[in-house]
């Protein structure tokens, strides 16, 4: 049971920090989105190195505990490289293209369908495309 309450405060820290990276973009005021997102890069244990560049069943290895199921936590941390993405105003693509890749890897393997990020990994396909052939939305 406190293993279980454990997963569910730290998903929903996850997602609050998420939520007031999107309103901080929304607003205009990234300031603080960098800080923001190294903190919660720190609490998945995972430097830049790691997740850019480590094998994602790896990645998915390191993450997956009897604390932490890792498709969610892959998840999230698509969602933090598209964040880290938005507020570096897309100057680092490799960012978007691992998004892309978690997401991928995730869809692949998680057992309930996701229109939501369906719609994500066809948004960094289409703006991966976009800048591959020097095209502007």
């Amino acid at each position: 049971m406190l293993k279980r309450d454990y997963i569910l405060a730290l998903i929903e820290n996850f997602f609050n920090a998420l939520a007031r990276l999107i309103e901080q973009r929304k607003s205009g005021k990234t300031e603080d989105s960098l800080a923001l997102i190294e903190k919660c890069y720190a609490s998945l244990h995972l430097d830049k190195e790691q997740r850019l560049n480590a094998d994602l069943e790896l990645l998915a290895e390191r993450l997956n505990s009897d604390e932490k199921p890792a498709l969610l936590f892959l998840e999230i941390l698509a969602g933090l490289l598209m964040e880290e993405y938005y507020v570096t105003a897309g100057n680092e693509k490799k960012l978007l293209s691992r998004a892309l890749e978690l997401y991928q890897y995730v869809d692949l393997r998680d057992r309930t369908f996701s229109f939501e990020r369906r719609e994500k990994i066809e948004w960094i396909r289409s703006m991966l495309d976009n800048e591959q052939y020097g095209k502007e939305d």
